[in-house]
């Protein structure tokens, strides 16, 4: 069970809820709706081609029914040894240093030994807080950077978060009277109860999957110029309640619960379903949930006719506001952090390894199947003849084969002469992906393809130096 603010640790205030006039919260809601609705509208293009990235990297292409059913349609794995490569490099340059962030006194205080040795303590505390704590090298290595070289923007949200879980200890038994009970032995009873203890208390960092993520209006530049950013969660009927409970949504968010429903309501639950399906995993269990979106958005919360970031939870489908409070911390720094492989001028949304080399990736995959499906089209014969003189049923080529005719010109072979792409074709083309990407055969550590000089591999290997250093 995870809990947000609602128990205060020393230097950390709860957030106030928000107040609002007649008919505004309910007016507001549907405005925070009407704005996600649009921005995810205009993500949809980009969402659709994520699932074609992320089908170039699992190597999970759909059957193609062109130019006949499933025909061939592999996938060479261009993408996924480029990403990969990338990833590996990316957690080395990163994760490999110890501790994961330095602190230097300023230039001025550099030569106080008491300030050197505050800034080693800083030190220390951040590491253990980013090592052991938060577990950061590992939300780092395993979501962040790979998901930041897969999509165009990764994010992540950092929040304080109080974890607790419920322990069942021993204590003693009262009686009637408020005295301890004693049971049929003459011994002092005991009995079981529940308490709460803390299992973690502290700053969190979680990765939050781009398909789930909300930013307005698209155009912006950054996070902290958005109108609204938010991400979105599915909670079931029991966590409502629970939190209904523990003060973190409103009493009338338990009206909403009879609106969950065991059916995928939306259409990215069938994606993934259909997802899983194509890797041969069943279909995933159905449970009765609602989605929320938790946004960041200004608001007047103070009465000085001035916007402050404050946060809002509400219902997906309704737009129904179960949570408004001022912002919780005191930095007044929104609380997603942003990460991209490659930026694009001015905007939000970078871009991604998948995009760079998706053309390559697509031609080598064309020449590929081209290849395989025009050795199928020469070794498949195919045939005309003379209606009624032969069961086509029974015209198979198959070693010994023997097809009884009328006359021996009922059947004739069709020519087909198959053109087969050259292997050279491939090989320019995964050149290519190459240059795009910035990895090739040095960086993977593996001897060169070809007749290279010594020149051009070391020219080859400072122009992926370059790039590298450019996105790390």
């Amino acid at each position: 069970m995870v809990l947000a603010q609602t128990r205060t640790p020393q230097g950390y205030s709860a957030p106030t809820p928000l107040e609002f006039k007649a008919g505004e919260k309910a007016r507001f809601g549907q405005e925070l709706k009407a704005k996600i609705e649009d921005a995810r509208s205009g993500m949809r293009g980009l969402l659709d081609r994520m699932k074609d990235w992320d089908a170039f990297y699992e190597s999970d292409l759909p059957p193609k029914d062109f130019p006949w059913q499933n025909c061939s349609n592999l996938n060479v794995p261009i993408t996924q040894w480029v990403v990969d490569a990338w990833t590996a490099h990316v957690n080395d340059v990163v994760l490999g240093v110890s501790p994961i962030t330095l602190v230097e006194p300023p230039p001025e205080l550099a030569a106080n030994p008491d300030v050197k040795a505050i800034a080693a303590k800083v030190q220390d505390f951040l590491d253990c807080m980013e090592t052991d704590k938060m577990k950061l090298a590992a939300v780092l290595a395993d979501e962040v950077h790979v998901s930041a070289l897969l999509t165009p923007t990764a994010n992540v949200k950092v929040t304080w978060k109080e974890e607790y879980r419920t322990v069942r200890v021993p204590q003693p038994a009262m009686d009637a009277f408020g005295e301890p009970a004693i049971d049929e032995f003459g011994r002092p009873a005991s009995e079981i109860a529940e308490r709460q203890e803390v299992k973690y208390r502290g700053p969190k960092v979680e990765y939050v999957d781009l398909k789930n993520f909300v930013i307005y209006p698209l155009t912006s530049r950054t996070i902290d110029d958005a109108y609204l950013v938010g991400h979105r969660y599915r909670l079931t009927p029991d966590d409502i309640r629970r939190r209904i409970k523990e003060g973190l949504f409103e009493r009338g968010a338990e009206d909403l619960i009879d609106q969950a429903s065991s059916e995928s309501s939306d259409a990215e639950d069938f994606e993934m379903d259909e997802q899983l399906e194509a890797l041969g995993i069943e279909r995933s269990q159905e449970f009765e949930s609602l989605h929320f979106w938790e946004i960041l958005t200004g608001f007047d919360a103070n009465g000085d006719d001035l916007n402050e970031d404050c946060l809002f939870t509400l219902e997906a489908s309704s737009g129904t506001i179960v949570r408004a409070t001022e912002y919780p911390y005191w930095h007044g720094r929104r609380c997603y952090v942003a990460f991209r492989a490659l930026t694009r001028l001015n905007r939000y949304f970078g871009r991604c390894i998948p995009q760079i080399v998706e053309g390559c990736q697509r031609e080598i995959n064309a020449i590929h199947n081209q290849r395989i499906d025009a050795v199928h089209i020469a070794m498949s014969k195919a045939f005309k003849y003379i209606e009624g003189t032969v069961d086509p049923d029974r015209i198979r080529i198959y070693p010994g084969a023997a097809i009884g005719v009328q006359n021996l010109t009922d059947i004739e072979e069709f020519d087909i002469r198959p053109i087969v792409p050259g292997a050279d074709s491939e090989e320019q083309a995964i050149r290519f992906a190459e240059d795009a990407s910035a990895i090739n055969d040095i960086s993977l550590g593996k001897p060169t393809e070809g007749q290279k000089t010594l020149g051009e591999i070391s020219l080859a290997n400072a122009r992926g130096g370059i790039r590298f250093g450019d996105v790390i």
